[in-house]
């Protein structure tokens, strides 16, 4: 009967507000969301942390994962799942700590209260899991379970067929947080393209990546603009030789393999910088190329270039690879054996309310879409007027933010997250605050801001005196 009990499970996964098109919450949310959900008696329900009922859900969870996450607000949650004997896991895909320049998320991380508060809820949850060995080396902590999940295949497309042709694409796609491994790069492998009429440069990604390859002549290069991850898909198909280059930095030791996953599964022959991520993967010669300089990133190239047959080959090599090493129902086993050795070794429990109907009740909600077992629960009317909030708001759009803010706040006046953020826009945040603590007195957030606020004040009142 025990055994039945810790089958039958429903797990929470809350990530941070981002576009749930992109790639990061793809491989990080989604993918293993489905993989999970496709386990007989394992229901998963996904949402972002400004969702509206977020703490009742994250209640409702046999297995709650918390996803990147540094609000303060999830630490009384935590300790009230601690109480009642449920599994509470933090999850870290990213050495946020040495973010590099260009990563639009690094004014957050470099925030003082916000590293803090990731240190606290790594130190506050019952375990660990990464995306890395590279990450748990930095970041387990000795007297918690830890795991690392790595980036698996969402989907494994139809074979192309690949043959001799002219020009070769070669192309690189990504985030801005790549800017300085492509301009460690650019000079050599511009020079190099121009000295061929036979191959082309593909980029897909933000202005500031297309403006890295601007020497190149236009009828040498094309840039496709960031889209979803069906959008990156289709421009992988169209590529011959994938690039990865990626500077030894402490945040770059800590990235996923995916580059190379991504490559390989669309029979892009792969040439990848020796590297933290790749080097436990990649078989050189066999199933990718490695790099250490630009010179011999060209020399490779050449090679690919001039010998269609081991380009083919090495292509070939790489997708068959990466379907045998990254399954996404191996990930799915392992991370299910993780969760449920950790309930019958630690005496974690499941809910007494059967999970199937746990989730049935969730799957009911405005912009919930099902995918069998797997639950996402998109942003509504209400998700959208924060998000939007928060991006005018970290652009410095004051009024624009205070609108959306103020929308928000008429299409759910009970949730104090409207209430909270209007406080950061508001020189004089008192009463807006006082809301937030009557709308939710555990907020430890509203709690820091009333004191610093407070302080102020004071600090204000001594000077005037």
């Amino acid at each position: 009967m025990r055994s039945e009990v810790l089958y039958e499970m429903l797990i929470v996964q809350v990530n941070v507000p981002s576009d749930e098109t992109q790639g990061d919450y793809y491989y990080r949310a989604f993918l293993p969301a489905r993989a999970l959900a496709a386990l007989p008696g394992v229901y998963v329900i996904n949402l972002t942390n400004e969702h509206r009922y977020r703490f009742s859900l994250m209640e409702s969870a046999d297995v709650l994962i918390l996803n990147m996450l540094a609000d303060a607000d999830l630490i009384p949650v935590i300790q009230r799942r601690k109480r009642a004997g449920l599994l509470t896991i933090y999850e870290m895909n990213d050495d946020v700590f040495h973010h590099a320049s260009a990563n639009p998320s690094k004014g957050f991380w470099d925030n003082t209260f916000n590293r803090r508060v990731l240190i606290r809820l790594l130190e506050t949850v019952d375990a660990l899991q990464f995306s890395t060995e590279e990450l748990k080396n930095r970041y387990a902590r000795a007297d918690a379970p830890s795991a690392v999940f790595p980036n698996h295949l969402g989907y494994v497309p139809a074979p192309r067929t690949l043959e001799k042709h002219r020009p070769l694409v070669l192309g690189w796609g990504g985030s801005v947080g790549h800017l300085e491994d492509l301009r460690a790069i650019a000079g050599p492998l511009i020079r190099w393209l121009e000295s061929r009429d036979d191959v082309r440069c593909h980029v897909m990604g933000v202005p500031n990546v297309r403006d890295v390859f601007s020497a190149l002549p236009d009828d040498r290069k094309a840039w496709t603009p960031p889209g979803s991850i069906i959008d990156y898909c289709q421009f992988l198909r169209g590529l011959d030789i994938g690039i990865a280059p990626m500077l030894d930095t402490p945040y770059n030791r800590c990235r996923s393999d995916v580059k190379y996953l991504e490559y390989a599964v669309h029979q892009v022959a792969p040439v990848v910088q020796r590297s933290q991520p790749y080097v436990s993967l990649v078989q050189h010669g066999k199933t990718g190329l490695f790099f250490d300089t630009p010179e011999e990133l060209l020399l490779h190239l050449k090679r690919l270039v001039d010998d269609d047959a081991y380009r083919i080959t090495l292509a070939n090599a790489a997708r068959a690879h990466v379907c045998q090493m990254r399954h996404p129902q191996r990930d799915a086993q392992q991370r299910i054996a993780f969760y449920r050795d950790l309930m019958q070794t630690s005496g974690y429990r499941t809910l007494s309310h059967p999970a199937l109907q746990r989730f049935k009740s969730w799957a009911a909600l405005e912009g919930g879409r099902r995918y069998g077992r797997s639950l996402i629960l998109l942003p509504t009317a209400f998700e959208a007027a924060l998000r939007a909030g928060l991006t005018c708001l970290r652009n410095g759009r004051i009024q624009e933010a205070r609108a959306c803010f103020q929308k928000a706040s008429h299409l759910a006046p009970e949730s104090y997250l409207p209430d909270l953020f209007l406080a950061s826009c508001d020189p004089q945040p008192l009463s807006l605050l006082r809301k937030c603590l009557a709308k939710n007195p555990d907020s430890l957030v509203t709690a820091a801001q009333l004191c610093k606020f407070l302080r102020g004040r004071c600090r204000q009142a001594t000077l005037e005196v």
